[in-house]
């Protein structure tokens, strides 16, 4: 069960550190450094690792992709040997969504808690209704039981 935060004062200075929120943005209600804090995590390796593996097929594997192709894929997220979006890049900007409007909207640690556990149900329902692969929802749930723990 969610502990009250008087009882375990560090459990909500962990969630912030957990989510990359400094103390000053939850303290002044605003989150406008989060989006940037976080993205660059994940977009900036996925980047370099899509550059890295399209230049390493180009020598040996005998590809032919341009410098062109393989920067316009990086910079959008696919990848350049299939050319699709990665399921779990768009997964953890979800995550980072549901995250932020819990903390944005919910008053209350157990409302916020209660708003990101809702969002990440709501996430798996549509991802069962377009038949999408169980890979993209079978761990989300502990994204917020992290939280509740």
């Amino acid at each position: 069960m969610l502990k009250d935060t008087e009882e375990y004062p560090n459990y909500l200075e962990e969630t912030k550190k957990a989510m990359g929120l400094a103390e000053e943005d939850i303290d002044k209600h605003s989150l406008k450094h989060y989006w940037i804090k976080r993205l660059l995590r994940l977009y900036v390796p996925f980047v370099l690792a899509n550059m890295t593996v399209g230049v390493l097929l180009n020598l040996t594997r005998f590809y032919r992709y341009t410098v062109s192709q393989i920067v316009l894929t990086s910079l959008t997220m696919r990848t350049v040997y299939g050319n699709r979006v990665l399921w779990y890049i768009m997964t953890q900007c979800i995550l980072y969504f549901l995250f932020y409007i819990s903390y944005k909207y919910g008053g209350t640690e157990i409302h916020r808690w209660l708003l990101l556990l809702t969002g990440v149900i709501i996430y798996i329902l549509l991802c069962i209704l377009r038949e999408e692969g169980s890979w993209k929802y079978n761990t989300v749930l502990c994204f917020p039981i992290e939280k509740f723990i």
